[in-house]
């Protein structure tokens, strides 16, 4: 699950046109109010999955220390709207110290 973390990294090194740039390609990933916007469908699309299929994607990204590996790096995803359905709802990437709740 590397590449998950690559792919974060690249949101938080990207400069603001870049970024856009990135998200406008993928359904399911969205840039709004200066931060990434996403579900993890969309994070499945946008990594093109692999060998792995949705359902073993998404065990594995929460069993997985995305988190723990972001925050070394000042960030962290925070769920941004909940749905009460994790294939649904979607997640935000934010820096630490900038956690915004609704």
């Amino acid at each position: 699950m590397k590449e998950i973390f690559v792919f974060f990294k690249r949101l938080i090194d990207a400069d603001t046109d870049s970024l856009r740039a990135l998200i406008l390609t993928i359904d399911g990933v969205e840039y709004v109010d200066n931060t990434c916007r996403f579900t993890i469908r969309g994070l499945f699309h946008s990594l093109d999955g692999g060998s792995l299929s949705y359902e073993e994607f998404r065990s594995q990204l929460y069993a997985g220390t995305l988190n723990a590996d972001l925050k070394k790096r000042g960030y962290q995803i925070q769920v941004c709207c909940s749905s009460g359905n994790v294939d649904t709802s979607w997640y935000r990437l934010v820096k630490l110290g900038e956690e915004r709740f609704q």
